[in-house]
């Protein structure tokens, strides 16, 4: 009986820290996470892309990342923190919910994924 609770127990632990493994992007997830990004910049045509992370939670696929762009004033932004976004991945694209110095404190950091 012993046996069993501690093989149910360390097979709940397990599962729990899957629940949050890194995920690796597929180069169509890559493209959607891209295009995503690219609708929210002012100058689209200057981005450059940096670092890539996802992790799968509840359900949902988180991706944080980095780009560098020029803002309003014609200058790039530089990779962080400037130039960092977090939001979802779905089946029909890539929503943005947080971008710039705010995307890193947000659900990147609670995730344990940490762009640098």
């Amino acid at each position: 009986m012993k046996l069993w609770i501690a093989a149910a127990a360390i097979a709940v632990l397990s599962g729990a820290s899957l629940a949050h493994a890194e995920v690796a992007l597929s180069n169509a997830q890559q493209a959607k996470v891209r295009a995503g990004v690219l609708e929210n910049l002012r100058d689209p045509q200057s981005a450059r892309f940096g670092l890539m992370r996802a992790r799968m939670e509840g359900g949902v696929l988180w991706v944080c990342g980095t780009v560098n762009a020029k803002n309003a004033y014609g200058g790039y932004t530089g990779f962080l923190p400037g130039g960092a976004y977090m939001g979802r991945l779905t089946a029909s694209g890539f929503i943005v919910d947080e971008m710039g110095p705010r995307a890193l404190g947000a659900r990147c950091a609670a995730l344990g994924v940490m762009v640098r």
